[in-house]
């Protein structure tokens, strides 16, 4: 090979080395810019889902309701701002990105709405045991008729709750397809812990299992 071609050669090899490294210097940022907000919306999530559990207390979940709606809100901005960077070139990192962070906010908005449900079922419990009560000590029909009213509402509001909870476990596990699509992409302390979303579905099936069967139908 002559001089000239191989002088050639060199400087094409360089100019592709230099175009690849270009390339992967802009994936580099991309992923720089982006990683705080996937941060952020994982770390709402968490916080919320932390106060998930079938222990839960009627005041605990109402005293969540404010906070849950403030981290879906909170939520908006990141995704919002994700979606600003996206172009034809790097969609193949922007969109399993938004795809993590939606669903993030999806399953967060739906525990919101689990909470509330179970509230209404833990209301009418106390409301009944507390009717049960009454009626065991005075055993008066006026008694009975105030038991059969506290109770009134109970087979809607488990199924509501039911039906709430089985969506959680959907968006759940839509979340373990969304967080291994990302994986690849964002270093590990950005994610949610794959673990959490198992505990979460398992938590619920536990509480689901305490169900009446006609509800479940």
């Amino acid at each position: 090979m002559k001089k000239n071609q191989i002088v050639v050669v060199l400087v094409m090899l360089a100019l592709v080395g230099g175009y690849f490294g270009y390339l992967r210097y802009d994936h580099y940022k991309l992923i720089k810019t982006i990683k705080p907000n996937v941060m952020n919306t994982s770390l709402l999530l968490s916080n919320s889902i932390r106060h998930l559990g079938e222990e839960s207390s009627k005041i605990e979940l109402r005293e969540l309701y404010p906070k849950m709606k403030e981290n879906i809100s909170a939520m908006d901005k990141p995704i919002q701002d994700v979606q600003r960077l996206a172009t034809s070139k790097n969609k193949g990192v922007i969109e399993p990105v938004i795809l993590y962070m939606k669903t993030s906010q999806d399953l967060l908005r739906s525990i919101r709405t689990q909470s509330e449900s179970l509230v209404v079922v833990l209301a009418i419990l106390d409301r009944s045991q507390r009717a049960l009560e009454e009626h065991n000590r005075y055993r008066l029909n006026s008694t009975l008729i105030r038991l059969k009213i506290a109770y009134d509402g109970m087979p809607e509001a488990q199924k509501k709750a039911y039906r709430d909870m089985t969506d959680v476990i959907k968006l759940s596990n839509k979340m373990k397809e969304a967080h291994a699509k990302i994986a690849t992409l964002m270093p590990t302390e950005a994610l949610v812990d794959l673990k959490v979303f198992d505990s979460v579905i398992k938590n619920i099936e536990k509480f689901q299992a305490n169900f009446p069967a006609d509800v479940k139908d």
